[in-house]
């Protein structure tokens, strides 16, 4: 029997996988609309299209001239099923967040996830 793993899946497995950093910080980062009574469109989420389906970030150590302080380094994680190409606007977030500094992984897995933070 083939298993065809859904996006669902890799995103609990990435869930879980966050759960047992002690440093990394992930929140599920769910987007769209809604219509209100009246008339209004409500708009959730984080970021523009595109933005990732988990944000946060990791916590990390600096070194030489910051020894001891740590920092937090913003985190972007696009789960998509193993057989799904990320959507244009998604690729441009992740782009984006890692011109800037961030860590930005578009993943099948949560292995990825950790290879991403090594």
């Amino acid at each position: 029997k083939i298993e065809r793993y859904l996006e669902k899946d890799v995103l609990r497995a990435i869930s879980e996988f966050a759960h047992r950093r002690s440093d990394l910080r992930l929140w599920r980062n769910t987007r769209g609309s809604v219509m209100l009574d009246g008339g209004g469109r409500l708009t959730y989420g984080v970021g523009p299209d595109g933005a990732s389906d988990f944000i946060g970030y990791r916590i990390l150590t600096i070194t030489p001239e910051m020894v001891g302080q740590k920092i937090a380094q913003f985190v972007g994680v696009e789960a998509k099923a193993p057989h799904a190409t990320p959507r244009e606007n998604q690729i441009a977030f992740a782009t984006v967040l890692q011109e800037e500094g961030a860590l930005a992984v578009i993943a099948t897995s949560a292995e990825q996830v950790a290879e991403a933070l090594r």
